[in-house]
């Protein structure tokens, strides 16, 4: 998951790097020419190779949609090491009950099939779908998620929109190519939060774990999000109280 994010957070913060050299040497409309080009490449190499994900299960013998989505969510703990201390092992139950409920099996699509534009499958519409992922924001683990992923992209998208007006006029005066540089200071930061707060995440949650006699709660891994709730909001007022003070543009840039 820390690569994961690190891939996504990394990757809008690099392009900038590039826009900014390409904006000033030949002109913002190739910002988004240059990008359309290679979304054209990618568009026709997904085409043919992107195989569709969506997989629908065949049951046999005394398995059943039912019986399949309790299995998923039911989980067995195996205790069968045998070292003192150790935190045990939390295995699907399904892997363990397989030979009760009967053999999951489906047919092999063809080529052509995998790279169906349209796959009719059985169960919910969509608008269903989108209704029930509606009803979810009710659980407050998922209202959770959203809303701080939403405030991640409201104070990037905040960041985005006046480190140009800032950094372009006095007393700093930067190029488009130097406005497009600042960022590295964002992609440092996102590289180090990634890789180091992925091996606290798991770090830290094992050492939970044993203090919660060997079992693992998700809230475990929300931890280290309260490192987060002082560093973005506390780095946010920095960012505009230096810049309405005309602070030095290694403060700023350091903030970013």
């Amino acid at each position: 998951m820390a690569l994961y994010s690190l891939a996504i957070a990394g990757a809008s913060y690099f392009g900038p790097v590039i826009s900014g050299f390409i904006s000033q040497y030949a002109g913002y409309v190739w910002v988004f020419y240059i990008p359309a080009m290679f979304l054209a490449v990618v568009l026709v190499v997904l085409f043919f190779v992107m195989e569709e994900t969506n997989y629908v299960r065949v049951y046999s013998g005394t398995a059943s949609p039912e019986d399949s989505e309790s299995i998923s969510l039911a989980e067995t703990p195996d205790i069968s090491s045998g070292k003192q201390g150790s935190v045990p092992r939390v295995v699907p139950a399904a892997r363990v009950m397989s030979s009760t409920v009967g053999q999951l099996h489906g047919p092999k699509k063809s080529y052509w099939q995998r790279m169906s534009l349209w796959t009719p499958t059985p169960g919910p519409s969509i608008p269903s779908s989108a209704i029930r992922s509606l009803r979810f924001l009710g659980w407050p683990v998922i209202f959770y998620s959203g809303f701080s992923y939403g405030s991640y992209l409201v104070w990037s998208n905040m960041l985005n929109g006046t480190i140009s007006l800032i950094l372009t006029k006095p007393p700093y005066n930067f190029s488009t190519s130097q406005v497009g540089l600042s960022y590295l200071s964002g992609c440092l930061g996102v590289l180090l939060g990634g890789l180091a707060f992925g091996k606290v995440s798991d770090w830290l949650a094992l050492k939970l774990a044993r203090r919660n006699n060997g079992i693992m709660e998700p809230e475990h891994r929300l931890w280290p999000f309260c490192v987060t709730m002082v560093l973005i909001p506390a780095s946010l007022i920095l960012w505009g109280v230096g810049a309405a003070h005309r602070k030095s543009p290694q403060v700023l840039v350091h903030l970013e």
